[in-house]
């Protein structure tokens, strides 16, 4: 899966540092908003006889085998989610050094808001779909509409909308932007 189309893109880009990055349990948004993500557990228990826990310990086998056996710098940091250390990662880098961000999740579409950002997307029979520019305004789109797999609700009026946008952009240090 990803792991592989990211050792041929770096083949392809021979980039200097790669990076992988893993969610640290529990993210600080639980404590801003409690019913983020909580429609996940009760998807994993309606699947029983899938081994969560067993997955969950063999991907940190896996973390652990990246960091020690390749390249790759593993980051997990407790309470972090994987999205914010790769959106830390590419607004800290040097403005000349380009970030390619190899996944699967649209969500990081929005660090193109960023220089020097690409995002590679994985796509059937191998291959990439590479963007560089930000098509859509994906931040309002997202603050608009809500995000299911998140269980985010949408904003009901303009100043939930302008209130959500606010408090992001304390966190994140972005300018307010109207989606009207």
């Amino acid at each position: 899966g990803d792991h592989r189309d990211l050792h041929r893109l770096i083949r392809r880009q021979r980039q200097m540092c790669i990076r992988d990055r893993a969610d640290g349990g529990a993210s600080w948004r639980k404590s801003i908003y409690p019913e983020y993500k909580a429609n996940r557990k009760p998807f994993r228990e309606s699947v029983p006889d899938i081994p969560w826990d067993k997955i969950f310990k063999e991907y940190d086998n896996l973390l652990r085998n990246i960091q020690s056996f390749t390249p790759f710098k593993v980051f997990k940091i407790k309470y972090i989610e994987g999205d914010d250390i790769i959106s830390y990662l590419c607004s800290t880098k040097d403005s000349n050094q380009k970030a390619i961000v190899v996944t699967k999740d649209k969500d990081l579409l929005q660090l193109l808001y960023l220089p020097n950002v690409e995002i590679h997307i994985p796509q059937p029979k191998g291959k990439v779909k590479v963007y560089n520019i930000l098509e859509e305004d994906i931040v309002n789109k997202k603050i608009r509409l809500g995000d299911k797999s998140d269980n985010i609700p949408k904003a009901t009026s303009f100043s939930e909308v302008v209130r959500n946008q606010i408090s992001a952009g304390r966190r994140k240090g972005c300018k307010l932007r109207l989606p009207y």
